[in-house]
């Protein structure tokens, strides 16, 4: 027996698989499926597809929402070193002060043909005096003494109006500073470091020509330091 579906199956069927794509389809498909009942004996659902309420934009929004948010790792800044920048060099020296243990004086004087007194005197800028007798001196060994320290700044300023730090390093036989020499002379060895300077100078009294300021400032030094308390004529 051939079943009919009548004029209304095609136009049934059609207004079914409208309806499933409205947003009112699945109130539609109830209808539709009452109607078809009466003419068929099977139903065919087309597929339905779901409306999307909200936008491309919107979704992407929620679904970032709805991601776990992590929070940067507190930092503690009380914690870290603070680091200063460095100063730029200029390049210039820094004058250290003339006080104290900046400054420094030191006089050797050497053997000579004959009985010429061996020593050697410290002074500091503090005034503090260190002697050292060895030979033809009335005190051998260590003696110390303590001098006004302007004294010992005046030395300072002895040598700079000397040059003496511009002075060559030798006055000795075999130099260019020391053309005429004459043989079995006592020399001295003058150390001074003020001002963040340091200078010694060898001078062998055998140079006829050797500059007197070095004769002079070695005086200075002794009458200072006092070394004839310790030099004098030996017992």
């Amino acid at each position: 027996m051939r079943r009919s579906h009548g004029a209304g199956g095609p136009a049934v069927r059609h207004r079914c698989r409208n309806a499933g794509l409205s947003a009112v389809g699945l109130l539609a498909l109830l209808a539709c499926a009452g109607e078809r009942g009466a003419t068929d004996d099977t139903l065919v659902v087309p597929a339905i597809a779901v409306p999307v309420s909200d936008s491309a934009a919107d979704s992407t929004a929620r679904e970032a929402a709805e991601q776990p948010t992590v929070s940067p790792p507190a930092t503690d800044t009380a914690s870290r070193p603070l680091i200063r920048p460095a100063k730029p060099d200029t390049g210039r020296s820094r004058p250290v002060a003339q006080g104290g243990d900046s400054i420094f004086i030191e006089l050797e004087r050497t053997a000579c043909l004959g009985s010429c007194p061996v020593y050697t005197v410290a002074l500091r800028g503090d005034g503090n005096v260190r002697y050292q007798g060895r030979n033809f001196v009335k005190r051998s060994g260590t003696a110390t003494a303590v001098v006004p320290a302007a004294q010992v700044r005046a030395i300072v300023d002895a040598a700079n109006a000397a040059n003496f730090f511009a002075l060559p390093a030798r006055y000795a036989h075999g130099e260019p500073t020391c053309p005429l020499y004459t043989t079995d002379s006592p020399r001295t060895f003058i150390s001074i470091t003020a001002g963040g300077r340091t200078k010694r100078i060898e001078h062998d009294y055998g140079c006829e020509n050797g500059p007197k300021a070095l004769v002079a400032l070695a005086a200075r030094i002794d009458s200072v330091a006092g070394t004839a308390r310790w030099i004098g004529p030996r017992e």
